[in-house]
Protein backbone atom coordinates (compact mmCIF):
# COMPACT_ATOMS: atom_id res chain seq x y z
CA UNK A 1 0.00 0.00 0.00
CA UNK A 2 0.79 3.95 -0.59
CA UNK A 3 2.42 5.58 2.31
CA UNK A 4 0.36 8.06 3.18
CA UNK A 5 3.14 10.75 3.96
CA UNK A 6 4.21 10.58 0.37
CA UNK A 7 3.14 12.58 -2.69
CA UNK A 8 2.00 10.40 -5.60
CA UNK A 9 3.91 10.95 -9.10
CA UNK A 10 2.87 9.01 -12.16
CA UNK A 11 5.82 9.72 -14.99
CA UNK A 12 4.52 8.40 -18.61
CA UNK A 13 7.07 7.32 -21.27
CA UNK A 14 7.20 4.18 -23.43
CA UNK A 15 10.62 3.96 -25.28
CA UNK A 16 14.17 2.90 -24.21
CA UNK A 17 15.26 6.16 -25.56
CA UNK A 18 12.47 8.10 -23.16
CA UNK A 19 13.21 5.70 -20.14
CA UNK A 20 16.83 6.70 -19.82
CA UNK A 21 17.04 9.90 -21.35
CA UNK A 22 13.59 11.56 -19.41
CA UNK A 23 12.35 9.60 -16.98
CA UNK A 24 14.99 7.92 -15.46
CA UNK A 25 17.00 11.76 -14.52
CA UNK A 26 13.86 13.00 -13.41
CA UNK A 27 12.66 10.40 -11.13
CA UNK A 28 16.63 10.99 -9.44
CA UNK A 29 16.31 13.81 -8.67
CA UNK A 30 12.77 13.32 -7.36
CA UNK A 31 14.45 11.34 -5.07
CA UNK A 32 17.46 13.87 -4.16
CA UNK A 33 14.66 16.47 -2.54
CA UNK A 34 13.33 16.58 0.44
CA UNK A 35 9.93 15.64 -0.27
CA UNK A 36 9.31 12.12 -0.75
CA UNK A 37 7.23 11.12 -3.12
CA UNK A 38 5.07 7.66 -4.96
CA UNK A 39 6.70 7.03 -8.22
CA UNK A 40 4.75 5.18 -10.30
CA UNK A 41 5.95 4.96 -13.98
CA UNK A 42 3.42 4.48 -16.12
CA UNK A 43 4.37 2.96 -19.79
CA UNK A 44 2.43 3.77 -22.85
CA UNK A 45 1.96 2.01 -25.88
CA UNK A 46 4.44 2.20 -28.19
CA UNK A 47 5.16 0.65 -31.54
CA UNK A 48 9.47 1.28 -31.09
CA UNK A 49 8.84 -0.80 -27.81
CA UNK A 50 11.85 -3.13 -26.84
CA UNK A 51 9.40 -5.19 -24.81
CA UNK A 52 11.82 -5.38 -21.96
CA UNK A 53 10.95 -1.80 -20.83
CA UNK A 54 8.78 -3.61 -17.32
CA UNK A 55 11.55 -5.63 -16.60
CA UNK A 56 14.23 -2.88 -17.04
CA UNK A 57 11.86 -0.23 -14.97
CA UNK A 58 11.03 -3.12 -12.21
CA UNK A 59 15.01 -2.70 -11.17
CA UNK A 60 14.69 0.87 -10.74
CA UNK A 61 15.33 0.89 -6.84
CA UNK A 62 13.59 4.48 -7.07
CA UNK A 63 10.75 3.32 -8.82
CA UNK A 64 7.79 2.00 -6.52
CA UNK A 65 5.12 1.03 -9.35
CA UNK A 66 5.60 0.17 -12.85
CA UNK A 67 1.99 0.04 -14.93
CA UNK A 68 2.58 -1.99 -17.82
CA UNK A 69 0.63 -0.95 -21.52
CA UNK A 70 -2.39 -3.15 -21.37
CA UNK A 71 -3.00 -2.33 -17.47
CA UNK A 72 -2.48 1.55 -18.48
CA UNK A 73 -5.06 1.41 -21.73
CA UNK A 74 -7.76 -0.91 -19.02
CA UNK A 75 -7.40 1.84 -16.70
CA UNK A 76 -8.03 4.90 -18.98
CA UNK A 77 -11.07 2.63 -20.91
CA UNK A 78 -12.53 1.09 -18.66
CA UNK A 79 -11.57 2.54 -14.93
CA UNK A 80 -9.55 -0.64 -13.61
CA UNK A 81 -6.68 -0.78 -11.87
CA UNK A 82 -3.96 -2.76 -10.20
CA UNK A 83 -1.88 -0.47 -9.05
CA UNK A 84 -1.97 1.93 -6.23
CA UNK A 85 -3.40 5.23 -6.70
CA UNK A 86 -4.33 7.56 -4.01
CA UNK A 87 -7.68 8.85 -3.95
CA UNK A 88 -8.44 12.68 -3.70
CA UNK A 89 -4.38 12.67 -2.46
CA UNK A 90 -2.31 15.68 -3.70
CA UNK A 91 -0.04 14.22 -6.69
CA UNK A 92 0.72 14.88 -10.11
CA UNK A 93 1.37 13.47 -13.75
CA UNK A 94 4.72 13.86 -15.62
CA UNK A 95 4.94 13.52 -19.18
CA UNK A 96 8.46 11.97 -19.93
CA UNK A 97 8.01 10.26 -23.89
CA UNK A 98 5.77 8.92 -26.26
CA UNK A 99 2.44 10.61 -26.98
CA UNK A 100 1.40 13.55 -24.51
CA UNK A 101 -1.95 12.58 -25.15
CA UNK A 102 -2.05 9.71 -22.88
CA UNK A 103 -0.52 12.28 -19.76
CA UNK A 104 -3.61 14.33 -20.58
CA UNK A 105 -5.71 11.14 -20.52
CA UNK A 106 -3.83 9.93 -17.42
CA UNK A 107 -4.42 13.30 -15.65
CA UNK A 108 -8.30 13.52 -16.48
CA UNK A 109 -9.09 9.88 -15.35
CA UNK A 110 -6.97 10.55 -11.89
CA UNK A 111 -8.31 14.19 -11.62
CA UNK A 112 -4.60 15.65 -10.94
CA UNK A 113 -2.57 18.16 -12.76
CA UNK A 114 0.04 17.27 -15.95
CA UNK A 115 3.40 18.76 -16.25
CA UNK A 116 5.23 17.80 -19.72
CA UNK A 117 9.31 17.94 -20.05
CA UNK A 118 8.70 18.61 -24.18
CA UNK A 119 10.07 20.93 -26.77
CA UNK A 120 7.22 21.46 -28.43
CA UNK A 121 3.95 22.25 -26.79
CA UNK A 122 1.05 20.43 -27.93
CA UNK A 123 -2.20 20.52 -25.41
CA UNK A 124 -1.21 23.41 -24.15
CA UNK A 125 -4.13 24.01 -22.13
CA UNK A 126 -4.24 20.87 -20.77
CA UNK A 127 -1.02 20.59 -19.23
CA UNK A 128 -0.62 23.47 -16.26
CA UNK A 129 3.44 24.00 -16.62
CA UNK A 130 6.16 22.91 -19.47
CA UNK A 131 9.40 22.26 -18.63
CA UNK A 132 12.84 23.44 -20.16
CA UNK A 133 16.45 22.67 -20.65
CA UNK A 134 17.53 26.29 -20.70
CA UNK A 135 16.63 29.98 -20.93
CA UNK A 136 16.93 29.53 -25.11
CA UNK A 137 14.31 26.79 -25.16
CA UNK A 138 12.19 28.93 -22.72
CA UNK A 139 12.28 31.96 -24.89
CA UNK A 140 11.31 30.00 -28.11
CA UNK A 141 8.59 28.91 -26.37
CA UNK A 142 7.09 32.21 -24.95
CA UNK A 143 6.04 32.56 -28.17
CA UNK A 144 3.36 29.67 -27.60
CA UNK A 145 2.48 29.54 -24.58
CA UNK A 146 2.28 32.08 -21.24
CA UNK A 147 5.98 32.30 -19.62
CA UNK A 148 4.33 31.86 -16.36
CA UNK A 149 3.81 27.93 -17.21
CA UNK A 150 7.30 27.33 -18.25
CA UNK A 151 9.63 26.23 -16.31
CA UNK A 152 13.44 25.86 -16.93
CA UNK A 153 14.86 22.50 -14.81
Amino acid sequence: MIDREKMQVFITANSPGELYGWAYPIIKELKKRKEPSFITLVLTPCQYASGTEYEVVKSWSEVHQVVKPKEYIKYILFGRHSFDIKKNEPGVVVFAGGDPLHAVLLSQRLKLPAVAYLSRPRWKSRFKNFMVKNAEEKKKLENKINHHKITIV
